[in-house]
């Protein structure tokens, strides 16, 4: 994720474009369906949420264009860390590998048998983790390596369940892999690192150590007190970050928690005793045909799943033991964090699984604050509040917000002082509006503070200049076709790629072609300029250039330093909403803020400069949250995800009578589909006579019921 802007003209003389947002008025005739709820969702679409504030006379800022704002932003800031995450995972796995190489196993008094059995499965499954973080990676073992190198083009290019076949046979506890989830998806795909990456947690997560087998738990413990003899006190800073983010494993995390040494037959079998005892897996993520141990754990992983409360909601909608056994909808999730309106979709049951596991939320981690966040979109309203928020078409509205920004951070991931008050009443020439909810406003400002912190602590690197490779051959196929409307209109370059290819032939060619004032010279130089630097990132060769390579990562922007001023917006947010719900008078600044509201939250999202003029439409997210596989052979995901964000009317009431003002949401999607899609396919599947239906219950606040092919505003560059 990168800092978009225009590349400067001095390289591309190309013009600059403006426009004016089309905003309906009062004067026009208002449908029937927005007089009677007050709000409205209609077919015109915008390609970032930012765009329906871009010169808008009369704003309406939703609480989804700030939480589609903060899921940018997080996104970004979570892409630098995992990418220092993969340096660190790599040190980890070649550590590991080196330390099973040495080991002896002096001190493990077991039949040697055994522990070589043992010990060669530990070399396998560090082996494969090490191969898909880098495919040059071999072990010096040939009969290894040949196993190693076929279990991971098998899980890179195989598809259904796999099991390698020095793993053993398929138990009731461990069916095999499925090797659709090896498929990098979100912002994992955008570089080869973090798709490697993607990769080999996907493969630590899932291939598991059985607890009844002597040599699956033997090579667990083998494989522990290899990395207790590794440097672990630094490695664990890897484990911990995942803590903080999503919460405790779900299971026994790999670093040690207790010493088995010297280690014998009847050690592990007092270390089976102890996981018996132990809490079990709440969530269920490998395929199995087994039930989940009502007590103890029946399986160890080096890097278990992190316990989410949607996760938990999921595993206990589908236990048969519960008698709810069906596929699970995010009417679920919404129930749980406090709709009533979704609690009114669901049977009983159903209803009855939310309720018990909203304890869940309870846990410490930025996941849990960003789910106590959505909750008070549920809250009861201030008295203050106007009659249309409390009607059934805006209890829709707020579930469909919450499910949307629930479903945008599964795709990543998430002092009042009593005063006498004036009230007065609005100014006739009021002219800008805030969903007027303070809770929401003030919980998001902390959760951004706490946010900024996290990230902060953890030291976010920015990516590899290898992560440009896909905007830099756009670019240099545009110059080559000599297109420059389409440069000009239709294709988002980057400011720093702009610099990039200044820096290219400053450094290492002729420094004085910028005095050219010939177009064409111009656009000539940054073709070979970007071709001279395609050539040295996919040839790895950056580090022969120590000064490129420098200034390259320099010109990386570091998202950490929006957190502040995502925050800053939001305490402005909740204090124009109080003013709002107390009808008091708005400043200059409060005027002026709203006016820019647009910029702002474009800029958050890593629109620097002027480049919201011409946004890329990108915004749409999916991610698949649950799996489901009938017999083995036939499986289905249950896919959640965000369209194109879509206007939305307001008919608001104030002192002078009911004005329309306008805003924008994050239609929710949810569908079953027979493999995981990339945000790139669900983008295909929506401009598609295939795209997929709104939910039933989202469509009675949406005009004509359905949400067809975007209405783009003619005013603005598509």
């Amino acid at each position: 994720m990168r800092i978009r802007g225009f590349l400067p003209t001095v390289l591309l003389a190309v013009p600059l474009l403006t426009f004016a947002a089309e905003n309906p008025t009062t004067a026009d005739p208002l449908p029937p369906q927005l007089q009677r709820d007050g709000i409205m969702i209609t077919d015109h679409a915008y390609k970032q949420v930012f765009q329906a504030y871009l010169d808008n006379p009369h704003p309406f800022v939703t609480t989804d264009s700030i939480l589609n704002a903060y899921q940018v932003l997080f996104e970004a800031s979570l892409l630098q860390v995992e990418t220092g995450q993969a340096a660190k995972l790599q040190k980890i796995v070649l550590a590991l590998n080196r330390g099973l190489a040495d080991f002896h196993g002096d001190n493990f008094k077991v039949p040697p048998e055994l522990l070589r059995a043992a010990l060669r499965r530990d070399r396998l499954i560090v082996g494969v983790a090490a191969k898909l973080l880098d495919p040059e990676f071999k072990l010096a073992d040939p009969e290894l390596e040949q196993a190693v190198a076929a279990t991971v083009n098998q899980l890179q290019t195989g598809s259904g369940l796999f099991i390698p076949s020095w793993w053993g046979h398929p138990t009731p506890q461990f069916a095999g892999l499925d090797c659709q989830r090896f498929r990098p998806c979100g912002f994992y795909d955008s570089s080869t690192i973090l798709q490697r990456y993607f990769q080999a947690v996907t493969w630590l997560q899932q291939i598991p150590f059985q607890v009844d087998s002597n040599e699956q738990l033997l090579a667990y413990l083998v494989l522990q007190n290899v990395y207790s003899h590794s440097d672990a006190k630094t490695h664990a800073a890897f484990f911990h970050f995942y803590r903080g983010i999503l919460g405790p494993p779900d299971g026994k995390e790999f670093i040690p928690f207790i010493s088995y040494l010297p280690c014998s037959l009847k050690n592990l079998d007092d270390f089976r005793k102890l996981l018996r005892k132990t809490p079990p897996e709440q969530i269920n993520d490998t395929m199995r045909t087994a039930l989940l141990p009502e007590s103890g754990l029946d399986l160890l992983r080096i890097l278990p799943a992190r316990q989410t409360p949607d996760a938990i909601l999921f595993a206990m909608v589908i236990d048969p033991r519960r008698a709810v056994d069906h596929f699970p909808s995010g009417l679920e999730v919404a129930a749980m964090l406090g709709s009533s309106f979704a609690s009114e979709q669901l049977s009983p049951e159903q209803d009855k699984v939310a309720a018990d596991a909203v304890t869940s939320l309870q846990q410490e981690s930025l996941y849990c604050q960003y789910l106590q966040t959505l909750q008070t979109l549920f809250d009861p309203l201030p008295p203050e509040a106007p009659d249309f928020m409390r009607n059934r078409a805006w209890e829709i509205k707020s579930c469909n917000t919450v499910l949307a920004g629930w479903a945008q951070q599964r795709h990543a991931w998430t002092l009042q002082a009593k005063s006498n008050v004036s009230y007065r009443c609005l100014e006739s020439n009021y002219s800008g509006l805030v969903e007027p909810n303070c809770a929401f406003w003030e919980k998001m400002a902390q959760l951004c503070r706490m946010t900024g912190m996290f990230f902060d602590y953890y030291q976010s690197q920015p990516p590899h200049p290898e992560s440009n490779l896909p905007d830099y051959r756009k670019l240099l196929a545009l110059l080559e076709k000599d297109d420059l409307e389409t440069l000009r209109k239709q294709h988002q370059i980057s400011v720093s790629i702009g610099c990039q290819a200044f820096l290219v032939t400053n450094l290492l060619e002729d420094p004085s072609w910028w005095k050219d004032k010939s177009s064409a010279a111009h656009r000539q130089h940054v073709h070979h300029a970007i071709a001279r630097l395609i050539e040295i990132l996919e040839t790895k060769t950056l580090h022969q250039y120590p000064e490129l390579e420098a200034q390259l990562t320099a010109l990386e922007p570091t998202p950490c330093r929006y957190w502040d001023k995502l925050q800053a917006i939001c305490l402005q947010l909740q204090l124009i909403s109080l003013k709002q719900l107390h009808r008091l008078p708005f400043s200059d600044a409060d005027r002026k803020f709203l006016k820019n509201y647009g910029i702002a939250i474009a800029h958050i999202m890593l629109y620097g400069d002027n480049s919201y003029l011409n946004p890329n439409d990108d915004a749409m997210r999916i991610c698949q949250v649950f799996t489901a596989t009938d017999d083995g052979m036939t499986t289905s995901y249950l896919e959640v995800g965000i369209g194109r964000a879509r206007r939305l009317l307001v008919l608001y009431p104030t002192p002078q009578g009911k004005k329309l003002y306008t805003g924008a949401v994050l239609p929710y999607y949810e569908f079953s589909s027979p493999r995981p899609l990339t945000d790139a396919q669900w983008r295909q599947q929506l401009d598609s006579p295939e795209r997929p239906a709104v939910p039933a219950w989202l469509k009675p606040i949406i005009a004509g019921g359905k949400l067809d092919i975007p209405q783009w505003d003619k005013k603005r560059q598509q």
